[in-house]
């Protein structure tokens, strides 16, 4: 009898598909999308993207960092549609889908609340959001995950700017039981690490400067960076390092894949400049979060300090536990730049960040896209 209910048993948990732990895929992508509102709709288009930023103590000219985005001809395109909302205390909340291919799309929602805010020209607009993942179809069904976007608009043309990075994780196989089965899961994430070295730590850390006034001026120089901080924590603080580099996201067309990110460094060794993060919490409750630090570029040669630019946290950031049970974490946060000085003195501008890590990495990833413009 006990061997009959022995047998049972492993029968029963051996042949139960949800009893079996799941792994995921994990997709990340840093688009722009081309974008047109009608009413509170947005409309907006991407193809395959190259986006690089370089970082050199010779580019004085250009405030020691150029930005480049090359997109695809033809091939494969990345649909965007969202609806759009008012709060009244004038953030916004947002909800939509993009889509990959005719059978392939993601539904995102905002979770916490957008926040805009008027550049130094007269028509400048820019802005910050997160977003959720809530599920999507073909091969993003089931998928979560998180969403940070920062739009910029001129004013002067009808179309603007939605630069969003995104990561996100898919289950490998469908679970044949009830749909709520699937969150008791136990899962597995398959992780592609896009650093494998640690990053330098300054031997001089910059301080977090109090915020500086923006001067008024008629003419400004616009700044942009699409970038990959290597991050790990010191005592509370976030220090990171972020050089040259060229990411890339390729649409394939492919329901089975339909996209790729890749991480090239591409410094040029003679006139080498590398960016440094340093941040700190100075709040912490329930899953949300407020930061401040600041960004400083560095000559590599000489160490000396080029430009700094100040930020603290523009509304909440949002704080997650990833699908697996190791630890892992993922979330975003928009930030309003306050400030700087040297070749960045006086800078006013935002970016958006979007982390992930797992509990046995010393070593973290902070996807960060924005913009600042500083007075000439």
């Amino acid at each position: 009898m006990v061997l009959v209910l022995i047998t049972a048993f492993l029968l029963f948990f051996g042949l139960c598909p949800f009893m079996e732990a799941t792994e995921f895929t994990e997709y990340q992508f840093f688009l722009t999308f081309s974008t047109i509102s009608n009413g509170n709709t947005n409309f907006g288009t991407a193809a395959s993207q190259f986006k690089s930023t370089f970082m050199s103590s010779v580019y004085e000219n250009e405030l020691g960092m150029l930005y480049d985005s090359n997109s695809a001809n033809e091939g494969p395109l990345a649909g965007w549609v969202s609806e759009v909302s008012v709060n009244a205390d004038n953030t916004f909340s947002e909800r939509g889908n993009i889509s990959f291919t005719s059978a392939s799309v993601l539904h995102f929602e905002s979770a916490t609340p957008g926040i805009s805010h008027e550049g130094p020209g007269s028509t400048d607009e820019y802005g910050t959001i997160s977003y959720e993942i809530t599920g999507g179809e073909g091969a993003f069904s089931n998928a979560q995950g998180w969403m940070v976007d920062m739009f910029i608009a001129d004013g002067n043309s009808l179309a603007f700017q939605i630069n969003a990075a995104l990561i996100v994780w898919v289950p490998q196989e469908e679970n044949h039981q009830e749909e709520n089965h699937q969150e008791e899961k136990e899962s597995q994430i398959n992780t592609k690490n896009l650093h494998s070295s640690p990053p330098p730590v300054l031997s001089r850390t910059p301080p977090l400067k109090s915020i500086a006034p923006i001067k008024d001026s008629d003419s400004y120089q616009r700044v942009e960076f699409a970038l990959i901080f290597t991050a790990h924590p010191i005592n509370g603080y976030n220090h990171g390092v972020a050089i040259t580099q060229t990411i890339s996201t390729l649409l394939t067309g492919s329901d089975s894949l339909p996209l790729e990110l890749s991480l090239f460094n591409n410094t040029d060794e003679t006139n080498a400049a590398s960016l440094y993060w340093l941040s700190h919490s100075t709040s912490f409750d329930n899953g949300t979060f407020a930061n401040t630090g600041n960004l400083t570029l560095i000559d590599d040669i000489s160490g000396e300090e080029l430009a700094q630019i100040l930020f603290i946290n523009d509304g909440l950031g949002s704080s997650n536990d990833g699908p697996t049970s190791d630890g892992s974490n993922y979330g975003g946060i928009g930030y309003q730049i306050t400030g700087g000085s040297g070749l960045w003195a006086n800078a006013q501008g935002g970016f958006v960040d979007m982390f992930v890590s797992t509990g046995d990495d010393l070593y973290f990833p902070i996807n960060a896209l924005g913009v600042f413009w500083v007075p000439i």
